[in-house]
């Protein structure tokens, strides 16, 4: 579950500023935007903390998962649309998609690591929430390397750039993620803590 979640995410995540650039967005606009949700990354996890149920603190990232894909194929729909020379109101839109996306990802971050902490044995210390938290990177960083090494051995395949084939590629996916996860997902937040733990003979 924690190596295959990021997948949804990755064209939208790694991708998206790339494929702007590519088609002249300046650099130092989007760095810029960038500077701009620094803030936002700073506020979210207090603001996710002080309403999240904290017995079940993994739904928030349930909840925010179908926006999370909902936004990667948005995101896709303005890079394949966008102007030269950018209009204002486009700047407005990337703007609009980082600013929820910094706050859906921020959320979901934040859940997870409540759920990890919750479930943490403590007798081991930071040993049990480090190898979770471990798990989950390594999910999330494969998924976008493979992006990476992806998206120009696809271009032309079928007619599509390769950035089009992974974003619809990984709205599939997380569709099917979402199905599959969701009930697993439920019964593993069911169980009690002590279920987490680790006992010795």
């Amino acid at each position: 579950m924690l190596i295959t979640r990021s997948i949804a995410f990755a064209p939208a995540d790694v991708l998206a500023f790339l494929q702007l650039q590519d088609r002249g967005v300046p650099k130092q606009d989007i760095t810029f935007i960038g500077a701009l949700l620094m803030p936002v990354d700073v506020l979210v996890p207090a603001f996710v903390t002080k309403f999240m149920d904290k017995e079940r603190p993994f739904d928030i990232f349930i909840n925010l998962y179908v926006p999370r894909i909902v936004l990667g194929v948005a995101a896709w729909f303005l890079v394949i649309n966008i102007s030269m020379p950018v209009d204002w109101y486009e700047y407005g839109a990337i703007f609009l998609l980082a600013l929820v996306r910094s706050v859906c990802s921020g959320a979901m971050f934040v859940s997870m690591m409540t759920l990890f902490a919750r479930v943490s044995d403590k007798r081991i210390g930071g040993t049990y929430m480090t190898l979770l938290n471990t798990i989950a990177n390594l999910g999330g960083n494969l998924a976008q390397t493979s992006c990476l090494f992806a998206v120009e051995r696809l271009d032309g395949m079928f007619g599509l750039t390769g950035y089009t084939m992974l974003t619809h590629l990984s709205l599939v996916i997380g569709i099917v993620w979402l199905c599959f996860f969701k009930g697993i997902i439920d019964y593993l937040q069911g169980l009690k803590v002590t279920s987490w733990h680790v006992y010795k003979e």
